[in-house]
């Protein structure tokens, strides 16, 4: 199997309820890809937010991890459970196929090299089937924010069709704690002149507009004032007081510039 170059800065850390907010998603807004199967990357040194997506998904699951330990451990914890365990580089294009509807990849590529970035969203798409969807993005430590791709799979070719940006607001909000939690290629582009700048100064300005100090209010406010591209979406079905918002811009989101 040949590695990727993220493959060795991988730590493999998480905790439980890392990925709540993914998993709200998920089940708020991708049911039916995931009923088709959901494709984890990465398991990590417990299978935690693996036995979590396993409570919800409708239908069936495979979990790929590239460190041979990592996976031998995961097949031996997860034994019990109705998934597959694959020891795989989720970055390397499947030899085998699409394995479901939808597979989510989170915290993977953050300190990817930015210039690969487009070749490993290639390379996740093969994972899942024809008008599959991958989630590609991260959060932070406990899960309390995250910001992630929505790329869609159309006859091959892989679409940029949306970012999520998700909040449990925990720690309050403003649209500027999202920026640092940007997917790989996005990060540093809030700067002036960059593709999200326009973006974080539109949210910002309707955010200011619209405070109440009440911050889901003002996340659903300045969600609300932003237009027709920008859809407020609540989880607390799955993640009590949890929202997401929803940019999904008529071309794509933009490439880095």
């Amino acid at each position: 199997m040949t590695s990727s170059p993220s493959v060795g800065r991988l730590r493999g850390k998480t905790r439980p309820g890392r990925l709540h907010l993914w998993d709200a998603l998920c089940q708020a807004v991708f049911v039916d890809s995931c009923a088709r199967g959901v494709v984890e990357v990465g398991i990590g040194e417990r299978a935690d937010t693996t036995r979590e997506l396993l409570q919800w998904a409708p239908g069936p699951v495979v979990a790929l991890e590239v460190h041979p330990r990592r996976a031998a451990l995961a097949a031996e914890a997860l034994s019990d459970a109705p998934v597959t365990v694959l020891e795989a580089d989720a970055l390397v294009p499947s030899e085998t196929g699409g394995r479901g509807g939808l597979l989510r990849c989170a915290n993977v590529l953050r300190q990817y090299p930015v210039d690969a970035v487009g070749r490993a969203h290639a390379a996740l798409s093969t994972w899942v089937d024809d008008e599959g969807v991958v989630l590609e993005g991260s959060c932070d430590k406990v899960g309390h924010v995250g910001a992630l791709h929505v790329l869609r799979k159309c006859d091959g070719t892989l679409q940029r069709a949306g970012l999520a940006f998700l909040t449990d607001f925990r720690r309050g909000f403003a649209p500027i704690q999202l920026r640092d939690h940007l997917p790989r290629d996005l990060r540093r582009q809030v700067r002036a002149g960059g593709c999200m700048a326009d973006f974080f100064f539109r949210w910002t300005r309707c955010w200011q507009d619209t405070r109440t100090g009440s911050p889901q209010v003002d996340f659903k406010a300045a969600g609300d004032a932003m237009g027709d591209d920008v859809e407020v979406v609540f989880l607390d079905a799955w993640s009590p007081g949890g929202m997401a918002l929803l940019w999904r811009p008529a071309g794509g989101v933009p490439l880095p510039q």
